[in-house]
C-alpha cells in the first residue's frame, strides 16, 4: 500500500512539473527553462496585442504616384518638364527597437514631360536616402509611422527625337513620410503613405559635354508621393508590450532540497497578467499570520484585480496545512489562512464578493517531513472558472 501510495505520489509530481513547465512555453514568446523557485522575465502578448520586431531586418517595398512642384532655377519650373508618374519605392532597414529603425531607401519617377519638348517626351529620375522611422504604436494592429531622411534626387529629361539628354541632380535637403502600419503577422505589414520631400539641384549635364555646369539662380523643388508600402520583417526577436516574472512551482520531491518560494502561490494566468513575483517565507507552523514579506505580492495582487488586467475578475482563495494534527483541526487552519489573504484584499480595496475563501486542509499534503511539511503551509490563489 505504502509502495502503491508512493508510485502515485511520484506520478503527480511528474506531470505537476511538465505542466509548470509547459505553462511557461505557452505563456511566453519562447521557451522558458525555470529551475524550480527561480523567477525568469519574458514577454507575453495580452489580448489585443502583436509581438513587435526588435534586431530585425525590414524590407519594405511600395509603388505610388508622385507629382513634381516648384523650381529648379529662377526660371526654370519643374513641373513644365517633369509630370506626375509611376513612383516605385525599395528601402532596406534594421528594426533596433520596436519603436526605432534606420534604413536606406530608393525611390525611381518616371513620367512624360510638359511644357517646351516634343510629344513623345519622358524623364526619368530616382532619389537615393538614408533615413530614420519612429513607430508610435508597435504592439498595434495598426501602428502610425513617421519617417524622416535626406540624401541625393537626380532627374533625367528624355527629348523625343533628340540624341542627347539632360540630366539635372543635386541634393534632397530633407524628406518626410508618413504612414499606417497594418499589421497582418508577426513578420509582414501593409499600408498606405503620403511623403514630401525638399530638394536642390546643384548641377546640370549632358551627354558627351566634358564638363558639368554648375545651375545658377538654384532654387528648392519637392516630389510629392502617396501609395502603398509592405514590410517584411527578416530574423531578430518579436517583443511582447509586457514583460512579466514566472516562477515555477517546487515540487513534492525538489521541496526536500529547495528552500520554498512564497507563502501565496498563483496560477500562471495570475502570474502573467499582474506580474506578481518575489521570494517570501510559508506560514509557520500551526499559524494563519501573515508577515509582513507577503504585502508586497499581495499589494499586486489587489492592484490587478481593483484596477488592472483582471479588474472584476472572481478569485478562489485555497487554504491548506501540512499533515500533522487532527483532520478537523488542519481544514480549520486552512480556513484562517484562506480568510487571512481575503481579508487583507478586501481591506486594500478588492470587492468581497469577487473573493471566494476555501480550504483544502491537509488533503493534498505531500509532506513527509519538516523541510517539505513548509510546502503544505500555504494559499493558492486562482481565478475563478
Amino acid at each position: 500500500m505504502k509502495a502503491s501510495k508512493w508510485a502515485g505520489s511520484a506520478a503527480v509530481a511528474a506531470i505537476a512539473s511538465i505542466a509548470g513547465g509547459a505553462a511557461a512555453q505557452d505563456a511566453s514568446m519562447h521557451t522558458v527553462a525555470v529551475v524550480p523557485g527561480e523567477s525568469v522575465a519574458y514577454d507575453v502578448v495580452p489580448a489585443g496585442v502583436v509581438p513587435a520586431p526588435r534586431r530585425a531586418f525590414e524590407l519594405s517595398v511600395g509603388a505610388g504616384y508622385t507629382q513634381p512642384w516648384g523650381e529648379i532655377s529662377g526660371n526654370h519650373m519643374v513641373n513644365s518638364d517633369v509630370g506626375a508618374g509611376f513612383s516605385p519605392v525599395v528601402e532596406l532597414g534594421y528594426r533596433f527597437t520596436p519603436h526605432w529603425s534606420l534604413g536606406l531607401g530608393g525611390q525611381y519617377h518616371e513620367s512624360a514631360t510638359r511644357d517646351g519638348l516634343p510629344d513623345g517626351s519622358h524623364s526619368r529620375g530616382f532619389a537615393l536616402n538614408v533615413d530614420a522611422t519612429y513607430h508610435f504604436r508597435p504592439y498595434r494592429f495598426i501602428d502610425p509611422y513617421f519617417q524622416i531622411g535626406t540624401g541625393y534626387r537626380a532627374l533625367w529629361l528624355l527629348p523625343s527625337g533628340v540624341d542627347n539628354d539632360s540630366m539635372v541632380h543635386g541634393f534632397e535637403l530633407g524628406r518626410a513620410q508618413l504612414g499606417i502600419d497594418y499589421r497582418v503577422s508577426k513578420d509582414v505589414a501593409i499600408g498606405p503613405y503620403v511623403a514630401a520631400d525638399l530638394n536642390l539641384f546643384a548641377w546640370d549635364s549632358r551627354e558627351g559635354r566634358s564638363n558639368v555646369a554648375h545651375i545658377e539662380d538654384k532654387r528648392v523643388n519637392t516630389f510629392l508621393s502617396a501609395g502603398l508600402m509592405a514590410r517584411f520583417d527578416v530574423g531578430g526577436a518579436r517583443d511582447g508590450a509586457v514583460r512579466v516574472a514566472y516562477t515555477r512551482p517546487t515540487t513534492y520531491f525538489e521541496a526536500r532540497t529547495e528552500k520554498p518560494t512564497t507563502s501565496v502561490t498563483f496560477e500562471t494566468a495570475l502570474v502573467e497578467r499582474c506580474g506578481i513575483s518575489g521570494e517570501k517565507a510559508f506560514f509557520k507552523t500551526d499559524s494563519a499570520e501573515l508577515t509582513s514579506s507577503d504585502d508586497a505580492t499581495l499589494d499586486l495582487l489587489a492592484k490587478c484585480l481593483n484596477t488592472g488586467p483582471l479588474k472584476g475578475r472572481e478569485i478562489v482563495i485555497v487554504g491548506r496545512a501540512d499533515p500533522r494534527g487532527t483532520e478537523a483541526h488542519n481544514k480549520g487552519l486552512g480556513e484562517r489562512r484562506a480568510e487571512a489573504v481575503r481579508d487583507y484584499l478586501v481591506a486594500h480595496g478588492v470587492s468581497a464578493s469577487t473573493v471566494t475563501p476555501v480550504s483544502r486542509g491537509e488533503q493534498d499534503a505531500k509532506g513527509t517531513n519538516e523541510d517539505s511539511w513548509r510546502f503544505d503551509r500555504r494559499v493558492d490563489v486562482r481565478l475563478k472558472p
